[in-house]
């Protein structure tokens, strides 16, 4: 019995946490993926010898890829990180 009423307490948190999570890394994936075109704009431009033009994408760049790291770079988005090597 107290199992049961433990587990009716428990599982609003659990959802709680998992949706958390999941919505965070959900957004980090969108701010990841903005900086693919801005990347290819970015090498276009330098491969032209438009460095000075390079420079607004690659702020722009530099924004998305800050966004996306302060959604993952906290404690609840550690159960879902891998490590490579």
């Amino acid at each position: 019995m107290h199992f049961v009423v433990l587990s009716l307490a428990i599982a609003p948190v659990a959802v709680a946490v998992v949706t958390w999570v999941g919505v965070r890394e959900l957004l980090a994936k969108e701010e990841r993926e903005q900086t693919i075109p801005l990347a290819s704009d970015m090498k276009a431009q330098v491969v032209a010898g438009e460095s000075e033009a390079a420079q607004r994408p690659g702020s722009q760049f530099q924004a998305h890829a800050a966004k996306a790291a302060s959604l993952t770079s906290d404690r609840s988005g550690a159960p879902l990180k891998t490590r490579v090597g």
